[in-house]
């Protein structure tokens, strides 16, 4: 981050400069042709040229990042995929090895992910406030040391993206395993809100709205 502020002060320095030479070089010429003023005026049109595409550049990663809803502060991403062209490659029931990492692009990514085998079975929805997946990005993590995988991202009513996960429908602190009976589909956000409490998704309950409960009983057989 550092060397792009330095770089963007650079250029705008630079630009202060030519502007400076400029009109130092017209004070002092007595021709309209004067060689040095045309060959400054020609620098300066070349750095306004890349003044612009540096500035195009800036304003669209400020862009992604707005849409991204912060997304971007936590992952680099390099590429965007449709739910199709993921969930086809998903290997159910598979094991994390070399022969269940497929090629996208230039990147192997292990395609027997329990979150991607969740969004396969269990669907794109979060079972909590209903916010649907609605395609996946090729990303890795700034903070951590890690290959490229995909997250699923839905879009929320102003446009914002907002990541979707793989949650524990019996928290592992509470003797969850993990298994895909025990995983639901969860955005971040109502994820973040559960905690380690039980939710019950609206289709499995009476009440017109997902609601907190203790169902340990219910899930051990299934565990």
């Amino acid at each position: 981050m550092s060397d792009k502020k330095d770089y963007v002060k650079g250029v705008f320095q630079r630009e202060s400069e030519l502007v400076y030479e400029i009109v130092q070089a017209a004070k002092s010429s007595g021709l309209p042709d004067d060689s040095r003023l045309m060959s400054l005026v020609k620098k300066f049109e070349h750095h306004l040229t890349i003044r612009t595409l540096l500035l195009k550049k800036l304003r669209k990663e400020k862009d992604d990042r707005k849409r991204a809803g912060g997304s971007n502060k936590m992952y680099d991403r390099k590429e965007t995929y449709s739910i199709e062209e993921i969930l086809s490659k998903v290997i159910v029931g598979g094991r994390k090895d070399r022969s269940s990492k497929v090629l996208f692009g230039e990147d192997k990514i292990n395609m027997a992910s329990h979150r991607y085998q969740n969004f396969k079975k269990n669907g794109l929805s979060c079972v909590s406030c209903g916010i649907t997946g609605q395609f996946f990005a090729k990303e890795k993590s700034r903070s951590r040391q890690e290959s490229y995988h995909f997250n699923l991202y839905a879009l929320d009513g102003s446009g914002n993206e907002v990541l979707m996960t793989k949650d524990h429908i019996l928290p592992k602190s509470r003797g969850g395993k993990d298994h895909i009976s025990n995983y639901q589909t969860m955005c971040l956000p109502c994820n973040n809100k559960k905690g380690n409490k039980i939710i019950i998704p609206a289709s499995e309950s009476k009440s017109p709205a997902p609601i907190a409960c203790d169902r340990s009983s219910q899930l051990q057989s299934a565990l």
